[in-house]
Order: structure tokens, then sequence, then C-alpha cells
């Protein structure tokens, strides 16, 4: 946050920096170097935190992508991580239809104080937590898109290391507004559990284009994305 925009980090700006493990671990931490003589640890999240919140993470590969959401409890515009629950070493093995018991997760917090808000696992839907059939981890980045422009995530797509691809829709409200709820959808399934040679891992972020639809009518001519 660079509060008066004169490139450098001053008075009153501010400069976090956010990391995980890799092969290293299954912890990300988060640094405040706005002092940069005098750089201290802000928080720290592995999978004994806050009460196991986060016992599903695996190795942590998923770079966190920074974004912004409407605090699911206060309704205020919050600086968010959103990350993938890592890699599983289950998959360092050769061999089709393996499942896996870590790294079936995403995860968003909050980026000043690692709080979690929101996550999507195969455990049971809690304030906190909605439950997705994930079987299989998510070491890649999490591809993040504001599509009205308002600076706030609307969507989110990943891939996962059993070939499939997922969208994850977050409308304004709540997380579980029961009218309009943030889902999670499996859009693509191209790997297979029968065959070795369709043994598909994801571990790159998809790459998002955005394509405009015009529909013209008598008086009115409506944009889509």
């Amino acid at each position: 946050n660079d509060a008066n925009g004169d490139g450098s980090i001053g008075t009153n700006d501010k400069a976090w920096v956010f990391t995980g493990l890799r092969r290293g671990g299954s912890s990300y931490y988060a640094l405040d170097v706005s002092l940069r003589d005098e750089p201290k640890i802000k928080w720290k999240i592995d999978p004994t935190s806050q009460s196991n919140a986060f016992k599903r993470l695996g190795q942590t590969w998923s770079k966190p992508t920074v974004t912004h959401i409407k605090n699911p409890g206060t309704g205020v515009i919050t600086p968010v991580l959103v990350f993938g629950g890592g890699y599983s070493v289950n998959k360092d093995t050769d061999g089709i239809g393996t499942k896996d018991s870590v790294g079936n997760a995403i995860y968003i917090v909050n980026a000043d104080t690692g709080a979690l808000m929101w996550s999507a696992s195969p455990d049971s839907t809690t304030s906190k937590n909605l439950s997705v059939p994930f079987t299989d981890s998510i070491p890649s980045s999490i591809a993040v898109m504001d599509s009205d422009f308002d600076g706030l995530a609307d969507r989110m797509y990943f891939g996962d290391t059993g070939g499939n691809v997922w969208r994850v829709d977050l409308p304004d409200q709540n997380p579980f507004d029961q009218k309009n709820p943030w889902t999670v959808v499996k859009i693509a399934e191209l790997g297979s559990e029968l065959l070795d040679s369709e043994d598909l891992r994801f571990f790159n972020e998809p790459s998002i284009a955005r394509s405009f639809t015009t529909v013209t009518t008598k008086d009115t001519v409506v944009d889509n994305q």
C-alpha cells in the first residue's frame, strides 16, 4: 500500500510478503517488511492452525493470489489471499486412480491476520467451509477474475492433480446466503482413472481469456461476459 504514490515505502506505507515452502513443508508465512531494517513475521499458517481449520494443507506449492472480497461477517472490503491446498506426496508415485487426503482444498484467508474466511474441502459444511468432493490435491495457484471491474473477486478457476478443472462463483452476498451462495462447480474432467496415458495433473493456474457477446433487441443492447 503506497499511500502517497511515490513509488517507495515510506511513512504510513505498508509492504507485506507472503510465501509457502514448496517441498520444505506445509506452512504459509506473512512477513511485514514495511520497515526494511526491521522485518517482522505477521502470522503463520500450518495444518494445526485455528483449531485444525487447515488440516488438509499439503506441501505449500500454491503461490498465494492477492485479491479483495467483502468480509462475510462485516461486509467490509478486505484484502485476502487465495491458495490451493497444496501438493500431496501421495502423487510422487506413478499409478492411476490415486486419491489424496491432503491438498484437496482451497482457502481464502485475511491477508492482514491470516484468519480463515472461507474454504472448500471434502469436510462437512460449516460457517467457514463448503463441502466439495475434491479427491485430488491442488498445488497450483488459483486464477481470480473480477468480472464486473468493481475491485472484488467474482470468479476463481483452478485445476487439480486428477486432471479436473473447477470454477468458483463468488456473488457479493454472504458465502452461505441461501438465495445466492458461493458455489464450486467442476467444469472439465480431462484425466482418467483407467489409463496411465491419461493420468493428467495440473500444476499451473489456468489463463483466463475474457470474451464478450453483444445481444441487440429492438430497443436495447446488452453486453455479456
